[in-house]
């Protein structure tokens, strides 16, 4: 049907104003505060990435893998849910030996490294710029952003990690 729900979903709340569903706004309150929404505090992120390596370590056979964090020259920053890091640490070590045995050349930020999209089913209105985690969000969001003249910067989120 080409439906795009996303779209209806966020103008229907941005135009009616309706509070956001369920606990929403305090997951999105408690990204603004620490910076993901399941909010996991920097030390038990850094721990839950070593625990993973050493998991890994074993898993390879390799002593010396390494769990890339905060690499300038990589090809790419991985971004991912917060609920990998909190409840599905398994997932995040799978994605991490997919790349080992690609060959990848990716990093994890130490810092930045929550990439669920909450604010487009908040409804909220007023952001200047909105971080983009992928390419396929990009284009849902510039698209309701010229469809509803909202003024609001695009940026992808690996231009605004320092």
């Amino acid at each position: 049907m080409g439906v795009n729900i996303a779209a209806v979903t966020r103008t229907i709340r941005g135009y009616f104003r309706t509070d956001s569903p369920g606990f929403l706004q305090k997951v999105v309150d408690d990204t603004l505060k620490s910076g993901n929404q399941m909010d996991v505090q920097p030390d038990e992120y850094l721990e839950t990435l070593e625990w993973l390596q050493e998991e890994l370590q074993a898993e390879l056979n390799d002593p010396n893998y390494r769990i890339p964090i905060d690499v300038e020259e990589a090809d790419f920053l991985f971004g991912f849910n917060a609920r990998e890091v909190k409840y599905y640490p398994n997932e995040l070590q799978k994605i991490s030996k997919i790349f080992c045995a690609a060959g990848v050349n990716y990093t994890l930020s130490s810092q930045k490294w929550d990439a669920t999209n909450l604010a487009l089913f908040s409804g909220k209105d007023g952001a200047k710029i909105v971080a983009i985690p992928c390419h396929n969000c990009m284009d849902q969001f510039n698209d309701l952003n010229k469809h509803h003249q909202l003024g609001m910067n695009m940026e992808h989120i690996c231009s605004l990690v320092e």
